[in-house]
């Protein structure tokens, strides 16, 4: 299950999506692409992407990192997003309760929570 600033990304012209994560919490950006790398479903680590918000002109900073294609991503881009009106729409699958296991919910739909001075409120290595 995909909360927050994360996608399965499904581009018109591959066969296997892949998700993408992007969080202003480079600590939880880094901790979740070591989490994925042994098991081989990344390459190149995490890097800073710099954007600027209209009309203030303040600048974002997140980090961000993207997995390799694969079958099972693609899969789950098929329950996670609908085709309305030629467009991928996000819609909550049926069988919600049955994927938010205890560390999606610990991780929040924003990213992981942080309470005061940083302090989790939820531990993102809860099993």
């Amino acid at each position: 299950m995909l909360l927050g600033h994360s996608c399965l990304a499904l581009r018109f012209d591959c066969i296997n999506a892949r998700m993408q994560v992007m969080w202003k919490e480079k600590n939880s950006v880094q901790h979740l692409w070591v989490l994925f790398q042994p098991i081989g479903i990344v390459g190149a680590p995490p890097y800073r992407r710099t954007s600027i918000i209209k009309p203030s002109g303040n600048t974002r900073i997140a980090y961000a990192f993207v997995t390799f294609t694969l079958p099972y991503f693609s899969e789950l881009h098929k329950k996670r997003y609908k085709q309305v009106n030629g467009k991928n729409v996000r819609i909550i699958p049926a069988n919600i309760a049955d994927l938010l296991t205890p560390r999606a919910i610990a991780w929040g739909p924003k990213g992981p929570r942080c309470g005061p001075k940083g302090d989790p409120k939820f531990p993102a290595t809860s099993k």
